[in-house]
């Protein structure tokens, strides 16, 4: 019981985090639109629940966590953008929903998925977030192999 109503607990503070971060943005075009809803599609966010469990043994700042969370939780979304195109698995739903493309159509998402990788890294040399640079290029370099 106690696992799922964590998980509930870091569901709730990463889609606040991406909400926040993502209406904080100037953009309000069909892309920005594209990005926003392949990443808050509702998605489990079980990622971001393993970096918080790791975070919170290793007692690291939970803002800290907010965007190492964030930036493992963009870079599926992307993934996830790119696999549903139809010249890839050509899925027509995500999570239950119109996949970017079927919703955007296939350019739009295919923008959106390069978006949402470019603004993985731009969560990691944030200046809000507050580690050390070496830190910051060791998690860089870790989620670019992903």
């Amino acid at each position: 019981m106690h696992l799922i109503h964590g998980k509930i607990l870091h569901q709730d503070r990463i889609n606040k985090f991406l909400k926040k971060k993502l209406h904080n943005s100037n953009s309000q075009n069909t892309i920005h639109e594209a990005t926003t809803y392949a990443l808050l599609n509702g998605g489990k966010r079980f990622r971001a629940l393993l970096i918080y469990a790791i975070g919170e043994i290793n007692a690291t700042d939970k803002t800290n966590l907010d965007f190492i969370a964030a930036s493992i939780e963009i870079i599926h979304a992307y993934s996830l953008t790119h696999d549903d195109l139809p010249d890839m698995d050509d899925d027509s739903f995500e999570e239950g929903l119109p996949s970017c493309h079927i919703k955007y159509g296939a350019s739009q998402a295919i923008l959106a998925g390069d978006g949402l990788q470019s603004l993985a890294f731009e969560f990691l040399v944030s200046p809000e977030f507050i580690i050390n640079d070496a830190k910051k290029i060791d998690l860089i370099t870790f989620f670019r192999k992903l």
